[in-house]
């Protein structure tokens, strides 16, 4: 459980440059996470005026449709606490 632990904080200290001090390449990175901010909150407006238009016409989506709204949500909450730790730390 240990080893687990171990992986899951060096993978959030490399999502969140903890240990990069270099300007530009924190100013590239947080560009990079805002851009796919902005594509993820493109993807939710795609599923929810894709989910609209599918009941307008009475068709029901499958299960996987479901999934792909959780995972986005999901991807969502890890970029923005991604954006909100660098801002914090690199004050």
């Amino acid at each position: 459980m240990n080893k687990l632990i171990k992986i899951s904080d060096l993978f959030w200290e490399g999502i969140s440059l903890s240990r990069v001090s270099n300007k530009n390449i924190v100013r590239s990175y947080l560009l990079f996470v805002i851009m796919a901010f902005l594509f993820e909150l493109f993807l939710l407006a795609l599923w929810i005026g894709t989910s609209i238009w599918s009941y307008s016409f009475g068709y029901r989506p499958s299960f996987e449709f479901y999934i792909a709204f959780g995972v986005l949500v999901i991807m969502m909450i890890i970029t923005v606490n991604c954006i909100w730790s660098i801002f914090l730390s690199k004050k």
